[in-house]
């Protein structure tokens, strides 16, 4: 192969794109990193409003230290994965604690809660050009077709390493990086590769053989399991009953509906008031369903049924959740909700309307 003719080929494409991001041609680090946990899981469309609208609220990662976890979670609602929004708060609160600015070399920086890698790869060469590819899940189907590995990626790391070294620009390691994720994100796809607009296809295996299709190799996936979920909106004078979830975990920090899982040989109702009664020590009266809404996480889907309920009896004591609030409809937007919570918004406000 000639990395030389790809490393060059690849960064003429990529300065000719040129394409615009708020955290491009950005070199400081707290900014770097910030866009790099945002972006796992998340696509660059979603991510550039929460992107600005952090920055204007933290423009500094002694900001970010100086918020409350609410607060964090509040403007990462929506973005999922609440958990890189847990750990960049952790991590930003050890550095403004220790008075320290954020580390320049993988070695210290890696140390941090929440980096890993990539993030470390991608951080230190963006930011402080230190000469580290990045791999990521564009770069690993990058890699894949250009040699045709039979391997799958994650058992392969090996060889999309040695390939990384090989093409990595040693002078331009940050370009080199955002240049090659670039290619995967918007050329090499993961269905329907633009091969025709490809820069590098003089070098790659499976473009000769037609074969784009079948690289990078895959896991034959198992199915999502899927549960039925009961919520509870709580009525009481007026006032709805939300409740925290446990700091780890998913969704870990957020508030939602109290409710639970519906066993195989419970209704919704019974599986409410069931799950009311062990979490929250108090009863309630159930009335009807007011919306249904499905939702999908990355392992699993959920059918969650809320049903409209009153207060009945019992003094709230926490065995699950970490803490509660009786809340107007007016209320929600201070609170971090999952979007599976938010889909219910419309609902409730309707069925306070009507009461």
């Amino acid at each position: 192969m000639n990395y030389r003719k790809q490393r060059i080929q690849i960064l003429k494409w990529y300065t000719k794109e040129n394409r615009k991001m708020p955290w491009r041609g950005e070199s400081d680090p707290y900014k770097v990193w910030l866009s790099e946990i945002m972006l796992q899981q998340t696509q660059v469309t979603t991510v550039v409003d929460y992107y600005n609208r952090w920055i204007k609220r933290f423009p500094t990662f002694q900001d970010v230290a100086k918020a409350s976890k609410d607060e964090i979670l509040k403007y990462w609602e929506g973005l999922g994965y609440y958990s890189r929004a847990r750990n960049f708060h952790q991590s930003c609160i050890q550095l403004a604690n220790e008075n320290k600015e954020i580390p320049k070399g993988v070695a210290d920086f890696i140390k941090l809660k929440g980096v890993g890698e990539y993030i470390a790869a991608a951080v230190q060469s963006i930011s402080f050009n230190i000469p580290v590819g990045v791999i990521d899940g564009n770069v690993n189907r990058v890699a894949s077709r250009m040699n045709a590995f039979k391997e799958l990626p994650l058992k392969n790391k090996k060889r999309i390493s040695a390939y990384m070294h090989e093409i990595l620009d040693k002078n331009r390691p940050g370009d080199f990086n955002q240049a090659l994720m670039d290619l995967g994100r918007y050329i090499c796809k993961p269905k329907n590769p633009l091969c025709n607009l490809c820069p590098i296809t003089f070098d790659c295996k499976s473009y000769k053989n037609q074969s784009q299709n079948k690289f990078p190799i895959k896991e034959n996936k198992k199915p999502k399991p899927h549960y039925n979920v009961a919520v509870g909106i709580i009525w009481n004078n007026k006032k709805i009953l939300i409740t925290k979830r446990k700091e780890d975990g998913l969704l870990g920090g957020l508030w939602e509906f109290p409710g639970g899982k519906i066993e195989s040989h419970e209704s919704s109702v019974d599986a409410l008031k069931r799950e009311i009664l062990e979490e929250l020590s108090i009863k309630v009266k159930t009335k009807e369903i007011i919306h249904t809404v499905d939702h999908h996480y990355s392992h699993f889907s959920v059918t969650i049924h809320a049903i409209n309920c009153v207060y009945n009896q019992g003094n709230i004591k926490l065995n699950g959740p970490t803490d509660y609030q009786w809340v107007t409809t007016s209320n929600f937007s201070n609170f971090a909700f999952p979007k599976a919570s938010i889909k219910l918004f419309k609902a409730v406000k309707e069925l306070e309307c009507s009461m």
